[in-house]
């Protein structure tokens, strides 16, 4: 997987399809990730995301929908479940394979942003 942050550290200008479209993820990545623990904020990153891959991949077009109603859902275990088993489909279906690695990275910047506690074992 390609590391895109990498080349806004070295001053390029161009980026490529794969880059963009691995942005496009992350930026969706951290969406559901924000999902776990609250409504998410409908933002104009999350939509030019949907509005990128919409575009340049062959996927439903409700997953997109699907994805974006998700996050304004009012319970947060349905919340959370729709927006990740929809990303999940949306990785298949432009045949990228999902990293957990990268998902857990993201989740872990989510919780820290948000200040959410994580449970330890002997919490409880």
């Amino acid at each position: 997987m390609p590391h895109v942050l990498t080349m806004f550290q070295n001053n390029a200008v161009r980026i490529s399809e794969e880059q963009l479209t691995y942005l496009a993820l992350w930026t969706l990545e951290e969406a559901a990730a924000e999902a776990t623990y609250q409504k998410v904020r409908q933002t104009l990153g999350i939509r030019l995301a949907l509005a990128y891959l919409a575009a340049n991949h062959d996927c439903p077009d409700h997953l997109f929908k699907c994805f974006w109603q998700s996050l304004q859902a009012t319970k947060d275990q349905g919340r959370s479940q729709n927006a990740r088993t929809t990303l999940s489909a949306m990785y298949r279906q432009m045949s990228i394979e999902q990293c957990s690695m990268t998902s857990a990275k993201i989740a872990i910047r989510v919780r820290s942003r948000l200040g959410v506690k994580v449970a330890t074992m002997g919490d409880g």
